[in-house]
């Protein structure tokens, strides 16, 4: 992860964006980790709720979701929870396709065997 830079002006800027080779970083595994289970979830996603649980982390875990968010690998969707059910919005985590791609290149390196669900 690009951790903040110091601009001209000796301040920090938090550039927060993920490319593939930061992406194969021992620092980013966790989120390289949600991708995985985004991954197996397929095209229906999974609520934050269970994502989070999937990878035994709460805090950190929720960071690192809007991180792949706001690198473009995550789309967080709000919907409404069917009558009869508790709550009021579930948020479902899917992968967008920038996120497709570069999970289909990450596990081999990994030994991870995904397949690329779009066939």
């Amino acid at each position: 992860m690009v951790r903040g830079k110091k601009n001209s002006n000796g301040s920090s800027s938090s550039d927060d964006r993920i490319g593939i080779i930061e992406l194969m970083d021992r620092r980013n595994a966790a989120l390289l980790r949600i991708l995985m289970v985004l991954m197996v979830a397929g095209d229906k996603g999974l609520p934050t709720v269970q994502l989070l649980k999937r990878i035994h982390s709460t805090n950190y875990g929720q960071r690192m979701i809007k991180l792949g968010e706001k690198n473009g690998y995550i789309e967080r969707v709000k919907v409404k929870v069917p009558k009869g059910k508790k709550g009021n919005i579930i948020v479902i985590n899917r992968l967008t396709p920038k996120g497709k791609d570069i999970m289909i290149g990450v596990p081999l390196r990994y030994g991870w065997v995904v397949e690329d669900q779009q066939k």
